[in-house]
């Protein structure tokens, strides 16, 4: 009963990816130099932001951050001065993008009154939408587009992690791959061969890197079982579009 309660509720969710979340949020675009993404992009409330969208190197001698440059990389870029409740005053805190040290792109926050870094997050992609959470999107350090979601404590930045993370890839094999009707991959549901069109619903949130992801899969029947997908750090071997550590 609980895999049938979890199964319709994913595709109940992946009916729901083509919404566009917080319409009424404002989006900053910035030319993405890492990946085929055209843009890496903010979406910010107007009434808890201000636009700098500045290099950190560039920034006038008298600002706050100027001082603090040599932490973070020269060429991170100040996004938003911002605060998250219209309570704050003033705005407290910085939004800043990093290209990565080797092209991994990601968020980060400094705290306004201590110039330190108070977490972040790799992305292609951030919702801010007010309050203390914030969203992210991408395709970097994991086997698939990663949606994330962090609470602010008043202090930093903490992922809340799912026990499932929607993956909504409609894809095909390249291998053939068994399913099976449970987690543990003890009875088996269905065998796909090569070329056939799938959809990778989820995957099992855990601490592995490689083939200990386990991923919900549904097949052109309309079948959702579980498999593990073989991975290499360069190409994928089983399922196109999964990758090792997205790289």
């Amino acid at each position: 009963m609980k895999y049938i309660i979890t199964a319709i509720l994913l595709l109940g969710l992946s009916n729901l990816h083509a919404q566009q979340p917080y319409p009424n949020l404002s989006t900053l675009k910035i030319e993405n130099l890492c990946g085929d993404e055209s843009y890496i992009l903010i979406h910010y409330d107007e009434a808890l932001a201000k636009v700098i969208n500045t290099q950190l190197n560039k920034l006038p001698m008298i600002h706050q951050l100027y001082a603090s440059s040599d932490q973070h990389e020269e060429n991170d870029i100040v996004l938003l001065e911002l605060k998250f409740t219209t309570t704050e005053l003033p705005n407290n805190y910085y939004l800043v993008f990093s290209w990565g040290m080797s092209c991994d792109p990601g968020f980060y926050f400094i705290d306004g009154k201590t110039n330190k870094s108070i977490g972040g997050s790799p992305g292609l992609e951030i919702y801010i939408p007010g309050g203390n959470s914030i969203y992210t999107t991408g395709h970097l350090n994991s086997t698939f587009n990663k949606r994330r979601k962090y609470s602010f404590d008043g202090t930093e930045f903490n992922e809340v992690e799912p026990e499932f993370y929607y993956v909504g890839l409609e894809t095909k094999t390249l291998k053939p791959i068994t399913l099976y009707t449970d987690e543990e991959l003890t009875t088996k549901l269905a065998y796909l061969p090569e070329n056939y069109n799938v959809e990778v619903i989820a995957a099992k949130r855990t601490n592995d890197y490689s083939s200990k992801i386990k991923y919900l899969i549904k097949t052109e029947l309309g079948l959702l079982g579980w498999s593990t997908i073989e991975i290499t750090a360069f190409e994928s071997i089983q399922i196109e579009g999964i990758y090792f550590m997205g790289d």
